[in-house]
C-alpha cells in the first residue's frame, strides 16, 4: 500500500474503541481553559495567591530524603545545542516565507522511509501540525489562513481562509498582547482516533510525548534560523476547534507554538 496516498481521518475511526475515546475526551476537557466572555477574561485555576504560586517556581525536588550520596556532575564541555528561553514578545517586522517552509520541512517532513525527525509511538504520527499564516507578516506568503502541513508530501494545504485580525481574535484570545506580533503560529492537534487505535488509553500519553518532541525539534530548527518562539496552552479548546472547523470528537488541540523575531 502506498502510504503517501491521502487517507480520510474517518478511516481510523472504524478501528478506534469508542468507549476509550469518550473516556479520554471527558478527562481531557477537565483541563480546558474556560473564558468568561462577559468580562473577556480567563478563569484561572487554582485560585492561589500570586506569592504562593511564585514560591513554587524553579525549585528542585528531593524524591528521597534518605539518600546515601550525591555525585557532582560538573562538565567542562561546551555544548552549543540548547534552547533559548521562551519569547515574551515579538518584533513588529516581516520575515521571508521561506523561513517557515524550511522550519516545517526540517522539523516534521518524512524521509524516504516515511520516518520523521521526532519519535512517535508505533510510528503512527498521531499529531497534525496546523500553521496559522499571517500574509502581511511573511514576505512572499500565500493568503492568510489556517493550513495543514502534510509531512509525507512536504506541502501546506489550506483548511480555511481567515484575516489576521480574526485569527488573533479566535486563536490568541487568552494569549498576552505582547505576543500578538508573531509572524506565524503552529498548532499541534492530536488525531485522537489514530492515537488510541493501537495503544488505547496509553496512546493518549504517547500523543503528548510526541507533541513535546515535535515542538522541541521545531524550537531547535527555529534557533538555527534566527527565530524566537513561545509554547502556549492559553486557549479554549472548543473555541479553537470551532473556528478551524474541526471535528471535536476526533481532533484535540494540544498546544500552540508562536514564532517571530
Amino acid at each position: 500500500m502506498d502510504k503517501k496516498q491521502n487517507i480520510n481521518f474517518l478511516s481510523t475511526n472504524k478501528y478506534a474503541d469508542l468507549k476509550v475515546q469518550q473516556d479520554i475526551l471527558a478527562f481531557h476537557n477537565k483541563g480546558n481553559i474556560h473564558v468568561d466572555k462577559l468580562f473577556h477574561s480567563a478563569i484561572h485555576y487554582p485560585p492561589l495567591p500570586l506569592n504562593s504560586l511564585q514560591s513554587l517556581e524553579g525549585y528542585d525536588t528531593e524524591i528521597n530524603p534518605f539518600h546515601y550520596q550525591s555525585i557532582p556532575c560538573e562538565s567542562s564541555r561546551d555544548i552549543t545545542i540548547r534552547r533559548n528561553r521562551s519569547a515574551a514578545e515579538f518584533a513588529n517586522t516581516s520575515i521571508d516565507f521561506s523561513l517557515l517552509q524550511t522550519l516545517l520541512n526540517e522539523s516534521f517532513a518524512a524521509n524516504d522511509n516515511l520516518r520523521r525527525p521526532y519519535p512517535s509511538g508505533g510510528a503512527l504520527y498521531t499529531i497534525e501540525p496546523l500553521c496559522l499564516i499571517f500574509q502581511e507578516r511573511l514576505v512572499g506568503a500565500p493568503q492568510s489562513g489556517i493550513y495543514h502541513y502534510r509531512a509525507n508530501f512536504k506541502k501546506l494545504q489550506l483548511l480555511k481562509e481567515a484575516k489576521t485580525e480574526d485569527l488573533i481574535k479566535h486563536i490568541l484570545d487568552v494569549e498576552t498582547e505582547k505576543t500578538h506580533q508573531a509572524n506565524f503560529i503552529l498548532i499541534y492537534i492530536i488525531n485522537l482516533s489514530k492515537a488510541i487505535v493501537k495503544y488505547r488509553y496509553r496512546g493518549y500519553r504517547l500523543a503528548f510525548m510526541e507533541v513535546g518532541a515535535m515542538f522541541q525539534q521545531a524550537d531547535l530548527v527555529a534557533k538555527e534560523l534566527g527565530l524566537k518562539n513561545k509554547i502556549s496552552s492559553s486557549f479554549n479548546d472548543f473555541q479553537v476547534t470551532k473556528f478551524i472547523e474541526l471535528d471535536r470528537v476526533c481532533f484535540i488541540p494540544a498546544v500552540m507554538q508562536l514564532f517571530g523575531k
